[in-house]
C-alpha cells in the first residue's frame, strides 16, 4: 500500500503531519529551538513582565504541579537529580562544569575568599550575567545576596567597604540593645519595672 505523500511532514519527511502542517516530534523541536532563540527570550521576558496570572491560572498551575508531583513522585524527590537539571537548564553546565569550576578558585568565593563546601549545594552559588547567561565565577550565599543588592555597582560597593572600616574603626565598642518589647508594652501601661523603681527613703516618721 502506498503512502499518500499529502499526508508526509514536510519538514522530516518521515512521520505523519497534523492537521498543522507538521508531525509532533517536528513541532517539539521548532518550539523548543524558538524558546532559547534571542526573539523568543524576549518575547517571553515581555510577556511575564506585562501578564499577571489570574486566580484560575494560579489554580490550574497548582493542579497541574500535585498531578506531577503524585505522577513522579522518585523524580522531584531527588534532589541531586533536580540540582544537575537546574544547572543545566538555567546555566548549561554539569556538575562536572561545576566541580571544575570550584578547583578553579580552589573551592573558594571568588569575592570574599571563605572556604565552600562542594557537598553543600545551597551554600554555592553560581554567578551569572543575566543578559548574556554567561557564568562568570562562584560565590557563596552572602556574597550573591549582597551583589544582587547592590545592582553589581562598584561605586556602591566601594562606598559600602569605605563605611563599613569608618564604622569599625570610629564605634569599636557594642552597642548596647534597645529594650525589650515586653519592657515597652509594661511602660506604655504605665507599669514600673524594677530597673525604674527608686529606692524610698524614710524620714523618721
Amino acid at each position: 500500500m502506498k503512502r499518500n505523500i499529502h499526508n508526509i511532514c514536510p519538514r522530516c519527511g518521515i512521520n505523519q503531519r497534523l492537521p498543522g502542517g507538521w508531525c509532533r516530534p517536528c513541532k517539539k523541536d521548532w518550539a523548543k529551538e524558538y524558546r532559547r532563540s534571542p526573539h523568543g527570550i524576549a518575547k517571553r521576558r515581555a510577556y511575564q513582565q506585562n501578564h499577571k496570572p489570574t486566580e484560575q491560572e494560579r489554580e490550574q498551575r497548582r493542579i497541574a504541579q500535585a498531578k506531577y508531583r503524585k505522577n513522579h513522585p522518585r523524580s522531584y524527590q531527588d534532589p541531586v537529580r533536580n540540582y544537575k537539571y537546574r544547572l543545566k537548564n538555567k546555566y548549561g553546565m554539569s556538575i562536572e562544569d561545576r566541580n571544575l569550576l570550584l578547583m578553579q578558585q580552589q573551592f573558594l568565593c571568588a569575592a570574599c575568599r571563605i572556604r565552600l563546601k562542594s557537598d553543600a549545594p545551597n551554600s554555592i552559588h553560581i554567578d551569572h550575567c543575566h543578559d548574556t547567561k554567561r557564568v562568570r565565577g562562584i560565590l557563596c550565599s552572602d556574597c550573591n545576596i549582597s551583589l544582587g543588592r547592590m545592582k553589581e555597582d562598584p561605586d556602591r560597593i566601594a562606598g559600602l567597604a569605605a563605611y563599613a572600616a569608618k564604622i569599625k574603626i570610629e564605634h569599636p565598642a557594642t552597642i548596647p540593645l534597645p529594650p525589650s518589647s515586653f519592657a515597652l508594652r509594661r511602660r506604655r501601661k504605665g507599669v514600673e519595672t524594677h530597673s525604674e523603681i527608686e529606692p524610698t527613703t524614710n524620714h523618721g516618721e
